[in-house]
């Protein structure tokens, strides 16, 4: 049964803010979330715009070779977190360089049950084990969403950085373009995907997103 908000802000303010966790409120086009969920949309969210782009030209192929939802990506072979680097004791981090065509913003979230446990570091400001030691505060610190604004004088836009996590299990994501529903994304332990399909090799023919990889 869905809790309207405001219901839900009136129990927690009586028995604590955990007993809506799981309530359920109505989203923009309809769409279910959960109250914690409708929170974090009303909070600040960081953005990522044109400045913070990648330069070089985006792999022709990267659709082939990305996790795609609509005109949104996750590009590349980065998707086992089984490799992901350790960042210092208590944390590791995987490059999945962000993929938009088009120019309408889209926004990229962790889903609620792994936003204690991941984080998304993309950016300028976003740290990284390249500018920080200590993985644990990063996590900490890390937005759980973020809006990326493409290049109005180009498509597709991209976008170096990826994601921090606590330790290297299933991660859960959602993006929605242009205002659109929320769609689900997963990355699995040895997959990137939302639909089963391979991954391909890099070609050395393409200008692919070497910068955002290495």
């Amino acid at each position: 049964m869905m809790v309207p908000a405001a219901i839900c802000a009136l129990v927690a303010g009586a028995i604590g803010l955990a007993a809506c966790d799981d309530a359920q409120v109505v989203d923009q086009g309809g769409e279910t979330a959960t109250s914690a969920e409708a929170t974090l949309r009303g909070s600040d969210t960081p953005s990522v715009d044109c400045g913070a782009a990648i330069v070089d030209r985006v792999d022709p192929t990267w659709r082939s070779r990305s996790v795609v939802s609509g005109r949104f990506g996750l590009y590349g072979d980065s998707g086992d977190l089984r490799t992901a680097d350790r960042w210092g004791r208590d944390a590791y981090w995987t490059k999945i360089p962000v993929i938009l065509d088009g120019h309408r913003a889209a926004m990229l979230r962790v889903a609620s049950r792994d936003r204690h446990r991941v984080g998304l570091t993309y950016g300028p400001d976003a740290s990284s084990p390249g500018t920080s030691t200590d993985g644990a505060d990063s996590l900490t610190a890390a937005p759980r969403e973020m809006r990326f604004v493409p290049c109005q004088d180009r498509s597709p836009s991209a976008w170096p950085g990826g994601l921090i996590l606590s330790d290297r299990k299933t991660v859960s994501l959602r993006v929605r373009v242009n205002g659109g529903r929320w769609r689900s994304l997963s990355i699995q332990g040895a997959t990137l995907s939302s639909r089963p399909h391979l991954l391909a090799p890099a070609s050395d023919e393409n200008r692919t997103l070497t910068a955002a990889r290495s």
